[in-house]
């Protein structure tokens, strides 16, 4: 794209940022409303939830390498990160009144939750896949070890 055609459809290169963070929240969006389409109650549990998140993170492999640049490189600046987090509150909310969520956590623990069950296999599975490539073929697994990830909150 010319840099004429930025700033005639964007303004400035932080327009164009702006365009392409606000169309990676609208695709978030988006499979949580086809999650909750698809839902019995028409509120997806957060297995649905993931699983149209993964789903549309697979089809969208541009969303996952901006999304990772935008972890690496998180300057004061940026919002992506925090505009997520806030759907994935009003996700939360939406599952809390859908009684499909607990009421008795703290929200901010549930989004956290939400946010690294969504993205944190997203930004750690290349390390794993890295480590298991470093090993000779004759020492790699039949099959990659698959990353998980646990959120838990301390208790006092």
């Amino acid at each position: 794209m010319a840099i004429g055609l930025i700033s005639h459809h964007f303004g400035s290169k932080d327009g164009l940022r702006a365009a392409v963070e606000s169309w990676i929240v609208d695709q978030f969006a988006a499979a949580i409303t086809e999650a909750d389409a698809a839902a019995p109650d028409s509120v997806a549990d957060t297995a649905g939830r993931d699983a149209a998140v993964a789903q549309m993170l697979k089809a969208n492999p541009l969303i996952v390498g901006y999304l990772r640049r935008e972890l690496l490189e998180g300057s004061a600046g940026r919002t992506l990160i925090t505009r997520l987090a806030r759907l994935s509150l009003q996700s939360v909310d939406s599952m809390r009144s859908g009684g499909v969520a607990s009421t008795d956590r703290s929200r901010v623990d549930q989004v956290v939750t939400v946010m690294i069950r969504q993205l944190g296999k997203l930004f750690l599975q290349p390390l794993v896949d890295q480590v298991v490539d470093s090993f000779s073929a004759d020492e790699r697994p039949a099959a990659k070890p698959e990353l998980t990830i646990t959120v838990r909150t301390p208790q006092n």
